[in-house]
């Protein structure tokens, strides 16, 4: 018996390993280094700013934003993946147990 996987989960699952894989790697861990740089220099920076420069802070805060968002979309990337996982499985125990009965 031939189980049909969602297509979807199983993309995202696929997905979200690619990304653990990605942040496993030089590569992901320089770029996640590069996103706190970001971060941590903004927030240095809108320390020290003056607040009538309201123009630069909002550039600040876009930038602080940015950097956080990032590493925050990766890990919702993984979390997605995670759960389609255990969805995927799920199916596969139910068509398993229908097949039996």
């Amino acid at each position: 018996m031939v189980m049909a996987l969602d297509e979807g989960l199983l993309t995202e699952a696929v997905v979200g390993k690619q990304v653990e894989d990605f942040l496993g790697s030089d590569i992901g861990q320089a770029m996640l280094t590069l996103a706190e740089q970001e971060a941590q220099e903004a927030m240095d920076e809108l320390k020290s700013i003056h607040p009538t420069q309201q123009d630069q802070i909002r550039e600040l805060q876009n930038r602080i934003w940015r950097a956080e968002k990032f590493e925050g979309w990766l890990a919702g990337l993984i979390r997605d993946g995670q759960q389609a996982v255990t969805q995927l499985r799920q199916q596969q125990t139910e068509e398993r147990e229908d097949g039996e009965s």
